[in-house]
């Protein structure tokens, strides 16, 4: 059931993510379309709209996307998850471990990352446009894999809403990541040469030593004559 705090805190995060007035009219009327909705999927139908939607819902939006089959709860369930399981360095941003995300959340969110673009994609996430694809085709190539027989995803917590994460963390779901530092200006007085003559430089050196060696010799042989 759609509990009065888990409906609020949905609404209040709504509101503040499309700038629309929160009223008691409109909590009333949400509570008596979603007060046979369990937590979870209207949780996770929220957290969906949140990240795909421009436009504040309709309760008859969200309801469609509660009575959508498991199957895709959870795998937004598990795009929510592998978004967690990451770690973090200032001077790397995030990234996700194959072996932490495969250890912690199973085989078929493993695939369905590798699936999806990889790893690499995944730590490229930084507009919104580039995660919702990525999930779009993760959320498909999740439910695949669970067709063809790879093992559910292991109970876990609801997906949260993303505001509510960050007033929890005070940081973003996905870091962004840190731009490479620049490279230290050459000093003013440097002379480069460039590569061509640093090539007739070097021909002229080693024509210079073969001269050498050749004289040298040269006088070795006429002494000993």
């Amino acid at each position: 059931m759609a509990s009065n705090r888990a409906l609020k805190q949905a609404l209040r995060m709504l509101g503040a993510e499309y700038e629309r007035e929160i009223t008691p009219g409109l909590i009333d009327a949400w509570l008596g379309v979603f007060g046979e909705v369990p937590d979870e999927r209207f949780t996770a139908a929220c957290d969906t709209w949140l990240r795909t939607e421009r436009k504040f819902p309709r309760a008859s939006d969200l309801l469609s996307r509660c009575a959508e089959q498991p199957m895709s709860v959870e795998a937004e369930d598990a795009w929510a998850r592998l978004l967690k399981c990451s770690d973090y360095t200032p001077d790397a941003g995030a990234y996700w471990s194959p072996e932490r995300v495969r250890g912690e959340l199973g085989d078929a969110v493993h695939r369905a990352v590798l699936e999806s673009g990889g790893y690499v994609q995944l730590r490229r996430l930084g507009e919104p446009q580039d995660e919702f694809w990525m999930r779009k085709r993760f959320v498909e190539a999740y439910g695949a894999l669970r067709a063809d027989g790879y093992p559910a995803l292991e109970a876990g917590p609801a997906p949260s809403l993303r505001f509510a994460l960050a007033e929890r963390t005070g940081e973003p779901a996905i870091p962004i990541r840190q731009p490479a530092q620049a490279l230290p200006a050459r000093p003013s007085g440097l002379k480069v040469m460039p590569r061509a003559a640093v090539l007739v430089e070097a021909t002229e050196e080693r024509k210079r030593q073969l001269i050498e060696a050749l004289g040298t010799n040269g006088s070795d042989r006429g002494g000993a004559s």
